[in-house]
């Protein structure tokens, strides 16, 4: 979990999926970076893929095999990772490139002839 918190403002860790998916719907002005397991992830993944809140969907397991085939399924699912450190690395990457969307900015002015 510490390395979680230098990358993101706020860690909701869950066990029951339903108190997960109560959160999720309670969120209305942020973005969510969903880390779940791979066999918890398939259960979850349709429902996640359809809420707006989730921005991306990152599997934690011990074996990539198992999962790469279904997750095809689902645009939101980023990468399967079996190491903690990439993962974070992974997670840090897409909030900081979220975050550049948000701050760029474009001024357009109509010139007079």
């Amino acid at each position: 979990m510490g390395q979680f918190k230098r990358i993101a403002n706020i860690i909701q860790p869950f066990f029951n999926p339903d108190e997960c998916f109560n959160f999720i719907n309670s969120v209305e002005d942020e973005k969510i970076y969903f880390i779940v397991s791979g066999s918890l992830g398939q259960q979850m993944a349709p429902r996640l893929e359809n809420l707006d809140q989730v921005q991306c969907i990152y599997l934690f397991c011990g074996n990539k095999a198992n999962h790469e085939e279904w997750i095809k399924k689902y645009k939101k699912i980023k990468s399967i990772h079996t190491k903690i450190k990439e993962l974070c690395l992974t997670v840090k990457y897409d909030i900081n490139q979220f975050d550049k969307g948000l701050t760029s900015i474009s001024i357009l002015s109509r010139v007079s002839m």
